[in-house]
């Protein structure tokens, strides 16, 4: 309480008491009166923290002047004296042998902090000094002291790898007692994951290769990663020979070890990675601290192939290894003669097609219905020429159209021409014959590109996109042959010629009429999908115990098109909605999922099976994909199910179930290091999903004896937390993994397990 006297005539203070008759908070007093004299009411105002003033503003009788005395008002904070706790999160190693000291920072101004310890987050021990063990504490006074945990910590349980830590801290109420840091030191066997940015790369030991790529438009990964911890990316076009990242402006090779991006920088600029080889391939470097796992599940590339090129009536991509060469555009599909053609020769691109020296004008040849040769045209391939000769009449051919000795035209490497290639036609109904040579020579065991071109007046030859001859040729070409030779030699030795060939396109306009720059990808193809409606189907009848079906979902990317579907209950006998009922199905009957999925209430049950067909629909350009099937159904008994990956619906659901995988070969004594798993409880708050995971050694390709079940703490236990868990080191140094899953559900409704994901090394 704070009195005072007064304050004169004169303006004088003359006396103030304070008289400390408790505790004076300041933040709950709002003013402070000092007294009155004359009806003047001078008053303590606060000044700053604890300096306060006695203020009078006087009247005019009394000179108008305001007098101040300052004085310190000393307030004392209360702290509680009932112990208050704090506790740490549960704290998690990968392997834990000992743990090996307990320091704690803090400041506690003669008051204390009490310590109790856990290995579950949920079960706290205190160090026992009468039995020398560590003991469950039930009451916040059975702690000890850091001193006392840091001498007996050595013998605290380390079956989980786990520790987490409870702070009590004891105050008289005066005592501010502030905990800031803990600090346990361990011993490890296993050092955990790498801290030296291992690198991971695709499972595939080839780069992407997208034949007709006009832009990269985005990359995407998904990541399980538990801070601290990061992953980071660099690109190659070149199948890992060299490896590029973006610098802030281009993409340029790496010559650092820290030269990599982030995912978003990679999406952000992967529009202007180069295109130029169709390749694309990644490495993905993993950060952690060693602790913590950071784990890349998939990667996700978006590109835009270059724009369909209504042009192009004719396209061998010469990438098979075996069998046929395919002509992607016009249907002519060509089986050549091996030996002397040779499959799957390194391309300008991918692959390409080799042809050595043959006996005769057949050697190599292959006959085919003829492509038309429009009165406006191109030809234009790849050629990698490795031996040009000299012997007059001999001349390797690479596109020969027609029967004879000649065809109706060819365009060929001639003895006549030397080193240069040539271009011959001749129409066979009044004899019409033309000579064009190329001004430049082709250079050998290099990629050429080679391309001829007629608009109707004028005849021109290219070579790497440089006009090499020009000449006027007013003649209607028209040529409809029956047969199509191409890859032809003509009475050349094995020592003679030998050349690759890739990327042979027929075009039906003049592409070029003046120097341009050659194609730096493959051609793009026109019509990329089957349009033949091709169905794809269930790889068996699926067994259920359904009293009715309730629904029927599909996940699809249809891209414009549709996908058509019949339904069977034996495998062989397919049915489709016809407005009334089921009926036998032709090749023509099918119905939408919407329709399938508004009638299929009536569909039988009696055989207890179901398969289904599905019809992709597509004008060529549209991708139609089908992802997934599931079909509901009510059991009218005890059990419910569904196919491929749905629920049951309606109730009357068993309350628990479990199933167990098929064994996974893990390739060698890998360590499975860590699980998580996807689940759906929206539908069952009340449900839950438990696994279990065993291990088995090699038997002679086979697995040996299983280890029990184990869960996160060791055998007979679970794992409960689907975003993810540290498995048991007992676990490791076998080659086969496989795991349980139990299902505990409400008997109305079903928890529903959509996917497992073990991590090994």
């Amino acid at each position: 309480m704070i009195t005072g006297d007064y304050i004169n005539s004169y303006g004088k203070l003359y006396t103030y008491h304070i008289s400390p008759g408790g505790i004076i908070n300041t933040t709950l007093i709002d003013s402070y009166q000092f007294g009155s004299y004359y009806g003047l009411v001078p008053d303590v105002v606060q000044v700053k923290d604890n300096i306060f003033a006695i203020a009078s503003d006087q009247s005019s009788n009394y000179m108008g002047y305001t007098y101040v005395a300052t004085f310190n008002i000393n307030t004392v904070a209360t702290y509680s004296t009932e112990k208050p706790s704090v506790k740490s999160s549960l704290w998690v190693d990968s392997s834990v042998d000992s743990w090996d000291g307990f320091t704690e920072t803090a400041s506690k101004n003669g008051g204390e902090i009490y310590y109790q310890l856990s290995n579950n987050g949920t079960s706290w021990y205190y160090w026992d000094s009468v039995s020398s063990t560590w003991s469950l504490a039930t009451t916040s006074t059975e702690s000890n002291t850091a001193s006392v945990v840091n001498t007996n910590i050595s013998s605290f349980t380390t079956t989980t790898n786990s520790i987490a830590v409870k702070a009590f801290l004891s105050s008289d109420s005066t005592q501010k007692v502030a905990l800031d840091n803990i600090d346990i030191p361990i011993t490890r066997t296993v050092s955990g994951y790498s801290i030296q940015f291992p690198s991971i790369n695709p499972t595939s030991t080839q780069s992407l290769y997208i034949p007709n790529i006009n832009s990269w438009r985005g990359l995407s990964a998904n990541v399980n990663t538990i801070y601290p911890g990061d992953v980071y990316y660099q690109l190659s076009d070149d199948d890992g020979a060299t490896w590029q990242y973006w610098n802030g402006s281009i993409w340029e090779v790496i010559n650092d070890i820290n030269d990599y991006n982030s995912i978003n920088v990679v999406n952000d600029h992967i529009s202007s990675f180069p295109t130029s080889t169709g390749k694309f391939t990644f490495k993905a470097l993993l950060k952690s601290d060693s602790i913590k796992q950071v784990e890349v599940d998939d990667v996700t590339l978006a590109y835009t192939p270059e724009p369909e090129d209504e042009h192009t009536t004719n396209l061998w991509h010469f990438d098979e290894t075996s069998g046929t060469l395919v002509d992607s555009v016009g249907g002519l599909n060509m089986t050549p003669n091996t030996p002397p053609g040779v499959f799957g020769s390194i391309g300008k691109f991918d692959n390409s097609f080799k042809v050595n020296s043959g006996q005769n004008i057949g050697g190599v040849a292959t006959n085919v219905d003829a492509p038309d040769l429009a009165n406006n045209f191109t030809i234009d391939m790849w050629i990698k020429e490795h031996r040009i000769y000299n012997d007059s009449g001999y001349h390797t051919n690479y596109v020969f159209l027609g029967s004879g000795s000649y065809g109706n035209y060819n365009l060929r490497m001639d003895s006549y021409a030397g080193d240069r290639p040539m271009f011959h036609f001749y129409r066979p109904n009044d004899g019409a014959t033309y000579y064009a040579w190329s001004s430049v020579s082709m250079p050998l065991d290099v990629w050429n590109h080679l391309a001829i071109t007629y608009d109707g007046h004028y005849l021109r030859m290219f070579q790497n996109g440089v006009m090499t001859v020009q000449n006027l040729f007013n003649v209607t070409v028209g040529i409809h042959d029956s047969k199509f030779n191409f890859l032809a030699t003509r009475y050349a030795n094995d020592t003679m010629n030998q050349y690759e060939i890739d990327e042979l396109r027929f075009s039906n306009i003049a592409r070029w009429t003046s120097n341009f720059t050659p194609p730096s990808v493959p051609f793009a193809a026109g019509t990329s999908y089957d349009t033949t409606n091709p169905s794809v189907t269930s790889v068996s009848n699926k067994s259920h115990s359904a009293s009715a079906f309730t629904s029927f979902e599909e996940v699809a990317n249809k891209d414009g098109g549709q996908i058509y579907y019949q339904l069977s209950d034996n495998g062989s006998t397919w049915k489709y909605w016809n407005g009334t009922s089921w009926s036998t199905a032709g090749s023509t009957n099918y119905n939408t999922a919407d329709i399938v999925n508004n009638n299929i209430a009536s569909f039988s049950t009696t055989t207890g099976q179901i398969s289904v067909k599905a019809i992709l629909s597509s004008d060529g350009t549209q991708h139609v994909q089908l992802d997934d099937l599931k079909i509901f159904y009510d059991s009218g008994s005890d059990q419910a199910g569904a196919g491929g990956s749905g629920a049951g619906s309606g109730g009357g659901f068993a309350t628990s179930t479990y199933f167990i995988s098929s064994a996974f070969d893990m390739g060698d004594v890998s360590p499975a290091q860590y699980l998580e798993w996807d689940e759906d409880l929206t539908a069952c708050t009340d449900c839950s999903i438990k696994i279990q995971v065993s291990t088995a050694p090699d038997n002679g390709g086979v697995p040996g004896t299983w280890t029990p079940w184990y869960g996160v703490t060791g055998a007979d236990a679970y794992f409960v937390d689907y975003f993810g868990s540290i498995v048991p080191n007992y676990l490791n140094g076998r080659r086969f993994v496989r795991y349980r899953v139990e299902l505990l559900g409400d008997g109305t409704s079903t928890p529903v397990f959509k996917e497992m994901r073990i991590n090994y090394k």
